[in-house]
């Protein structure tokens, strides 16, 4: 008995000399933290305002069956219509001319819409002429361009081309394709 009276004697004291704990007695606990994501700011769009210089190729669905040539054109956009002027210098072959090739200049005004940054569908009017025989047309047609990295674009287009003057029956339908690079 002496014994339990002296333990519950040793615990009443403990208890009443009791000590509180310190802020310097609180172990600090380290809780690991990922790095901050970073966000690269979006790829900028294309932009399609300015000149461009370009190449194409082609097929008409008429004689003579292939062209090719190159492009030269001014653009002006505003808010997400697209406004232009092309000159294209080809060729269309198997020609009249001795050589094989009968070059053509055409003249076209552009008129568009873009849809997203980097996808512009477009429609285009203008005339043109074949030197070898004295062949003017008119051009209406159409067609999508998308804009690749930041200066490149690719295109696909229908038109529509009939006489003003020589050669030629009735209208007859052309297919491009080709690659802008916009300065």
């Amino acid at each position: 008995m002496k014994l339990r009276a002296l333990f519950a004697a040793g615990a009443i004291a403990l208890g009443l000399s009791g000590t509180t704990a310190n802020a310097a007695d609180i172990v600090p606990v380290i809780v690991p933290t990922a790095p901050p994501i970073v966000v690269p700011p979006p790829a900028p769009g294309f932009d399609w305002a300015g000149l461009y210089l370009g190449a194409y190729g082609g097929y008409n669905v008429s004689i003579p069956p292939g062209a090719a040539g190159v492009t030269a054109g001014f653009n002006i956009v505003r808010n997400r219509l697209l406004f232009g002027a092309e000159v294209r210098v080809g060729a269309f072959f198997p020609g009249e001319a001795p050589s094989g090739f009968d070059i053509h200049v055409e003249g076209l005004g552009r008129a568009g819409f873009l849809i997203g940054d980097r996808l512009l569908a477009y429609g285009a009017g203008g005339v043109g002429t074949v030197f070898c025989c004295g062949f003017t047309y008119w051009i209406a047609g159409g067609g999508l361009e998308v804009g690749l990295g930041e200066r490149l674009s690719i295109f696909g287009e229908g038109r529509v081309f009939g006489p003003f003057s020589g050669g030629m029956g009735g209208p007859a339908l052309m297919l491009r394709a080709g690659v802008n690079f916009h300065l």
